[in-house]
């Protein structure tokens, strides 16, 4: 009997989708075949990253640790660029 219920809500939004969906038909047929040109490249380009992967890993937490240090940085830069424009 809760479905019952639900049904009303459900051909709602059915009804509010239809149209968008088939708006977006014509982009997404004319996408497809580049898509399915480009899957080989991307591939190849996963199967390259696949082994330095564990490095990216390993290296992520030090990226993390330095991430304050860097936006101190990256501000002493911009004021320092700001301050030789003014003066």
């Amino acid at each position: 009997m809760p479905l019952d219920l639900l049904k009303p809500v459900i051909d709602a939004l059915v009804d509010l989708v239809k149209p968008l969906i088939k708006r977006r038909k014509p982009l997404i047929h004319r996408l497809k075949p580049l898509i399915h040109r480009l899957k080989p490249l991307i591939v190849r380009v996963e199967l390259l990253l696949d082994p330095v992967k564990p490095l990216i890993d390993s290296i992520k937490p030090l990226i993390e640790r330095l991430k304050p240090t860097i936006k101190v940085l990256n501000e002493f830069l911009i004021h320092t660029a700001s301050a030789a424009r003014e003066g």
